[in-house]
């Protein structure tokens, strides 16, 4: 008789991630295999890691675009530099990624309540709770706005979720771990929250016009020997890989503005993107580029920011009062720095910076007293780059 040991088979529900039927969703929403207490112990803190991680990102992202909420009142945190969302990327990052992640975090919490045996009744509250919070700032019990597209993200979500936990109850135990658990989360729905109600002002602000930085070797330009229709070439900053397509046109569009301007002064423009391909066989050597390119001037554009920061703290009210915020009002400036050489001297000619400030002649704005801070959501014209290219223009006066 053969009295070695046999090998047991051991039932296992679906594995974290296995190689034939794991998946994302087994991570988020599958159940822990049965007889392995070591690996249930590592999936659960990988999941509630997961829910930390989930939570903070939100956090983050609360922090870089709506620093107002409750959180960073009670934390006596605060970001008077708020990013302000001009992109559709961005508006998205701001209104809706904090709550799905949110959700995200709450789906894995109810999974891990399950694995741990928690009673249903528990999970099912947390997995209510997000369709609860936009119905209460529907009815107005919570201040917020109510957002259909959040509903429709949370129901994504949770549907996993809701086709397990909306069953008959059968246990009540563990009573702690689920109360912890949806006193955390309900915390998390008012901490998200705007605040007192908003207490809107409005007043005129004025700010004061910023100096141009201009420097032009004047006598370099003057011993330059150059036909009537001088050539010019812009070159401009390497956008990189990350920049998105949208942003490309964009600076296609400003970079173009700056060109028209100077072919509209009688310059011969070249093409930036041809001289980029001569840039990158040749070296720093400007007098052999000149050569190849029949270039006289290089125009480099060394750098732009369209969201310098420029905060106003007085205004003038309705009855030409003149008030103080009760924090500095950010409103959307800009910079724009180049540096022009001359390719047959291989010299520097000139260096300009140039700024855009908004308001300068006084513009309304509403504010919110009972906020901690409050960025204006104007936009820099495009016109800043038309203007700076024909000072530009001016300031190579002496070519003509």
């Amino acid at each position: 008789m053969d009295k070695s040991p046999k090998l047991t088979s051991i039932k296992r529900k679906p594995l974290l991630l296995d190689m034939e039927k794991g998946s994302i969703y087994t991570y988020f929403f599958g159940s822990l295999p049965v007889n392995d207490t070591a690996s249930s112990h590592t999936i659960i803190s990988l999941r509630l890691l997961g829910s930390l991680l989930l939570l903070l990102s939100g956090v983050v992202v609360y922090w870089l675009f709506q620093p107002d909420i409750v959180l960073f009142q009670l934390m006596h945190i605060s970001n008077p530099h708020a990013y302000a969302a001009d992109s559709r990327f961005e508006l998205a990052l701001k209104y809706y990624f904090a709550d799905a992640v949110w959700c995200l975090a709450l789906a894995q919490v109810v999974t891990v309540l399950r694995d741990c045996s928690v009673p249903r009744g528990y999970r099912q509250i947390l997995t209510a709770l997000p369709f609860l919070s936009e119905t209460m700032q529907l009815i107005g019990v919570l201040p917020g706005v109510f957002d259909w597209i959040d509903l429709a993200i949370y129901a994504l979500i949770m549907i996993p979720t809701i086709s397990k936990e909306f069953k008959p109850v059968n246990k009540m135990e563990k009573n702690i771990t689920g109360s912890v658990a949806i006193a955390v989360f309900t915390f998390a729905i008012l901490a998200s929250n705007g605040g007192p109600k908003p207490e809107y002002m409005t007043g005129t602000f004025t700010l004061a016009d910023r100096e141009n930085d201009i420097f032009t070797k004047s006598a370099l330009i003057k011993s330059l020997k150059l036909s009537s229709s001088p050539s010019i070439v812009l070159r401009v900053p390497d956008p990189g890989d990350k920049v998105t397509e949208e942003q490309r046109q964009k600076n296609s569009v400003l970079y173009n503005l700056i060109e028209k301007e100077f072919a509209k002064a009688g310059f011969v423009v070249r093409d930036r993107q041809l001289f980029a391909k001569v840039l990158e066989q040749e070296t720093s050597d400007y007098s052999k580029i000149g050569l190849i390119t029949e270039t006289d001037f290089i125009l480099e554009l060394l750098t732009y920011d369209l969201r310098v920061r420029t905060e106003a703290s007085k205004y003038v009210d309705d009855a030409g009062q003149t008030n103080e915020t009760p924090y500095p009002i950010s409103f959307n400036s800009a910079m724009a720095e180049f540096k022009l050489i001359s390719v047959k001297k291989n010299d520097m000619v000139g260096s300009y910076t140039f700024y855009y400030t908004p308001c300068t002649e006084g513009c309304k704005e509403r504010f919110d007293v009972n906020s901690r801070s409050w960025s204006a959501n104007n936009s820099v014209p495009t016109d800043f780059f038309k203007d700076a290219a024909r000072q530009l223009v001016e300031e190579m006066g002496l070519l003509r």
